[in-house]
């Protein structure tokens, strides 16, 4: 994955994309933002990547809906919801409302107890924070 300022600290590349192969729920994320990505110039992209984008917010709806803290409150979830959050900056989405109110909900379940090891957390934080207060100057 190519970014505007990639340097040595990227994490999409040095830990989202090696999560993306273990976890499938991630790896969908990862697969339909590039999709939106592309959809923009390859118009036959674009229908298929809203629907893919449309399941993956379904499957976390429904792990909601069961009320089991594991399935929502895990680095998984957390993770997809920053990669779909990027695609809807990109794509001009509708979309950035639900799910900006997905991760401020997960935020406040979190409740401080860390979920993943200390790059990746330091990670998500930065992301997290970009999305909450985008005045904020956070150093990665």
């Amino acid at each position: 994955m190519t970014v505007a300022n990639d340097g040595n600290d990227n994490g999409y590349r040095d830990l989202i994309l090696p999560m993306a192969h273990h976890d499938p729920l991630v790896q969908r994320a990862v697969m339909v933002v590039s999709a939106l990505h592309l959809g923009t110039q390859q118009t036959q992209l674009r229908h298929q990547a809203e629907m893919g984008r449309a399941a993956i917010l379904a499957r976390l709806r429904e792990d909601v809906m069961r009320g089991s803290v594991q399935d929502v409150l895990n680095v998984s979830t957390w993770v997809t919801l920053i990669i779909l959050l990027v695609g809807e900056t990109v794509t001009g989405s509708s979309e950035f409302v639900h799910l900006f109110s997905m991760l401020c909900s997960l935020m406040s379940l979190q409740n401080g107890h860390p979920l993943v090891s200390h790059d990746l957390s330091r990670f998500l934080d930065y992301q997290k924070r970009m999305y909450v207060d985008p005045s904020n100057e956070v150093s990665f």
